[in-house]
């Protein structure tokens, strides 16, 4: 058995994509350490919190959860934030999109 960390805190693991051409990163706000033995499948899931995203908000605000499971029962999470603040798109890019 070992132990290794998969994603470290900060580590861009997705991004918010506003439909307008704008992207905000998504971090890792912890370090994501799973205990295993080489060769052992694992799978990576980045799920939105449950009342969704938000048009708008701060960096460092939390937007979800990074869930790796390794085997058939192992699982550790943990939180996402956005790495820069998210702004909603202004009135002329959702005119623009119209066209």
């Amino acid at each position: 058995m070992t132990s290794a960390t998969v994603v470290k805190k900060g580590d861009v693991v997705g991004y918010v994509d506003d439909s307008f051409g704008s992207r905000t990163p998504v971090v890792a706000a912890a370090d994501l350490t799973v205990t295993g033995w080489p060769g052992m499948g694992t799978q990576l899931t980045l799920a939105t919190d449950a009342q969704g995203m938000p048009h708008s908000a701060k960096g460092g605000t939390a937007v979800g959860t990074l869930t790796l499971r390794s085997g058939p029962v192992a699982e550790a999470q943990v939180p996402v934030a956005l790495q820069y603040d998210l702004t909603a798109p202004d009135f002329s890019k959702r005119l623009s999109r119209l066209g």
